[in-house]
């Protein structure tokens, strides 16, 4: 939940950034947040599959990246040309909203619990 918060902030300082050095401000707290929920996410994944899928779930892990990487510049220069570099962080902070609410909402616990 902490790196989905940091995140809408992240989204809220990139709607607002006028200048490149505040770019470069939000740039720290991005890289954590990204890099936060991309453990977590892999960790949730790995962890709802039998362990004989443990590597095939991996493997869709990571394939999701380039996935992003091929189609992320045609999506963001549609948004930069329609809408502006407010585009990107309106974007970001409504996406993260919509997470923090669906996480709230279904009460996902905090601490895992062992099955024996």
């Amino acid at each position: 939940m902490l790196s989905v918060f940091v995140f809408s902030g992240v989204g809220i300082a990139m709607a607002l950034m006028t200048h490149v050095i505040h770019y470069c401000i939000i740039a720290l707290p991005m890289v954590f947040a990204l890099c936060t929920m991309g453990i977590i996410t892999d960790s949730i994944l790995t962890k709802a599959v039998p362990p004989s899928d443990t590597g095939a779930m991996l493997g869709i892990c990571a394939s999701v990246p380039p996935l992003t990487r091929t189609l992320g510049p045609t999506i963001g220069g549609v948004l930069y040309k329609v809408f502006g570099v407010p585009a990107f962080g309106y974007l970001q902070l409504v996406i993260n909203i919509a997470l923090f609410l669906y996480i709230l909402k279904n009460k996902i616990p905090l601490k895992e619990e062992k099955v024996q």
